[in-house]
């Protein structure tokens, strides 16, 4: 379903990215630390291993496993995108009851779930001014020693940039076509 695809991708950007100056992490709460290199082994997992993958789409591993391997301050976008996990699950565990009369309509309403939540993300003051790069690559070894992870290139940080700016514009011509739709629905 196109909204799968939608909730998939969110999951590849909070499992493959990775905050550029994380905010400070309290040394005193085990539950609060991040570590790259599981964030990276469990990323990799969801988008190559089928049983990996279909425990995130079909139980609730995604909250439980992807909150050991996440900063914690990405953890509201793990939050939302675990409630439109279950929307969606639920939806086809409803109508796939019998696949044989699955209704044209069945995503009726759920367009609407992933909107908000979506909306709820990027509106999210604890997350919005949080500047996000790839994933660092893991420290190569030359002869045997360990070289610091590579930067992201600059032309990567600029795409980056652009695709904020794409965001943003997307939000205002959505906001403006709900606009036009709720007034068409009063006329």
């Amino acid at each position: 379903h196109d909204l799968e695809s939608l909730l998939w991708v969110a999951i590849y950007f909070l499992l493959k990215r990775e905050i550029c100056d994380p905010p400070e992490q309290s040394e005193t709460d085990e539950t609060q630390v991040w570590d790259r290199e599981r964030q990276r082994k469990y990323a990799d997992e969801a988008f190559t291993d089928d049983d990996t993958r279909f425990n995130i789409m079909v139980t609730t591993n995604l909250h439980a496993d992807a909150v050991d391997v996440i900063h914690p301050a990405m953890y509201p976008v793990l939050a939302e995108l675990c409630s439109l996990r279950q929307a969606l699950a639920e939806r086809y565990t409803e109508v796939e009851e019998d696949p044989r009369s699955i209704p044209y309509d069945c995503a009726k309403g759920l367009h609407t779930v992933f909107m908000t939540g979506f909306f709820q993300i990027s509106d999210d003051p604890q997350v919005r001014d949080l500047k996000l790069r790839p994933l660092s690559a893991p420290p190569a070894l030359i002869h045997g020693v360990a070289t610091p992870a590579v930067a992201p290139a600059p032309e990567a940080e600029e795409a980056d940039k652009k695709e904020d700016t794409n965001v943003h514009e997307v939000k205002a011509e959505t906001k403006k076509v709900e606009k036009t739709r709720r007034r068409r629905k009063n006329s």
